[in-house]
């Protein structure tokens, strides 16, 4: 993904365990969910400074499973960004995944906006929000069709980008 400024850096490797207690009132069950989870960081160099940078910045976003690369920008602003505007809105997307992806969707206040369904490993598309009106948060959600060994698929989400209406 040639247009990143810096460079993709996932932190995270190892796998993040979470052991649950289920309790009835006569019998309780333990059982663990293991997924791949990893936050990955746009930095300028792999330095602790410049990864601390990112986080505190936002730039950043999480995967589980699949190591999926994104890059979401509303009118050339990054992840994490927060802008003023006042016309439409130009959202580009790019995301590279490591198998097939399912779903592509730019959610828009909480609630889906536009939804995609690519079908292939790598997606690329610009759109208008000619909609947008006061203010709104956008990030995007991916879902590649893999399944790890437990049935659960591959996401990626972004960190938001809030934008909000110049006065004119």
């Amino acid at each position: 993904m040639g247009s990143h400024l810096s460079s993709c850096f996932f932190c995270s490797p190892s796998p993040r365990i979470a052991r649950c207690r289920l309790s009835t009132e006569s019998s309780g069950a333990t059982y663990t969910v293991t997924r791949a989870t990893r936050t990955a960081v746009f930095a300028k160099e792999l330095t602790r400074e410049a990864i601390f940078d990112a986080l505190r910045h936002r730039r950043n976003y999480a995967v589980s499973n699949a190591r999926i690369v994104l890059n979401f920008k509303i009118d050339g602003h990054e992840m994490g960004k927060e802008f003023e505007t006042a016309g439409q809105l130009r959202i580009a997307v790019q995301v590279r995944g490591t198998g097939i992806i399912k779903e592509v969707a730019i959610v828009r206040n909480g609630l889906v906006y536009y939804t995609l369904s690519p079908g292939k490993e790598q997606v690329n598309f610009e759109l208008v929000d000619d909609s947008f009106e006061t203010s709104a948060y956008y990030y995007l959600r991916v879902i590649q069709a893999d399944k790890d060994e437990h049935g659960n698929f591959s996401y990626a989400w972004s960190s938001p980008i809030w934008v909000r209406s110049r006065k004119r």
